[in-house]
């Protein structure tokens, strides 16, 4: 919608845990039975498994195209966003900590991915997920102006805190 540059994802995907050795066409051609909700505080622990992330956005009537897939947990040692137009075309994109910074696409403390997003249609999105540490993957949708926002006030309001804290312990 208009107005909106923040989406949580939380809703439109769904996961899967599988062996590592699976392929996106592999996971995709399970059934959909296996497919869970996304868990509270969308904390998978730590396992051995790999963890896949499905579902289909839409941009009904926004006039953004470009947006930000946003991963706000820097802990992760791999991951593919495998991005899927109406025409079918895939887009691979991949990231995570074992991969150096500069490989990243936004010089942001969070992984962020570019998706394009036409209004009127449909995007399929699949996150591969593998790490030796716990697994938490808190997604959001943002638009280039709202992660400007989030870099903006995050940091602010980190450093009124610890101003209070500090003005309290003198």
């Amino acid at each position: 919608e208009p107005g909106v540059n923040n989406v949580e994802l939380s809703t439109s995907l769904r996961y899967v845990a599988v062996d590592p050795a699976l392929s996106r066409d592999q996971v995709l051609a399970l059934s959909p039975e296996l497919f869970q909700p996304l868990a509270p505080l969308d904390n998978y622990g730590f396992s051995t498994q790999t963890f896949w992330f499905v579902g289909e956005i839409h941009n009904r009537t926004h006039p953004q195209s470009e947006w930000i897939l946003l991963l706000e947990y820097p802990l992760l040692d791999h991951l593919d966003l495998y991005v899927e137009s109406a025409s079918g075309e895939v887009q691979q994109l991949t990231s995570g900590d074992r991969e150096p910074f500069a490989r990243r696409y936004f010089a942001h403390r969070h992984f962020s991915f570019p998706v394009t997003v036409p209004a009127g249609e449909p995007v399929k999105l699949a996150l591969r997920v593998s790490s030796e540490s716990s697994v938490q993957v808190p997604l959001r949708l943002v638009t280039p102006l709202a992660l400007a926002e989030i870099n903006y006030l995050g940091p602010l309001g980190m450093g009124l805190l610890y101003g209070v804290l500090q003005a309290q312990a003198a």
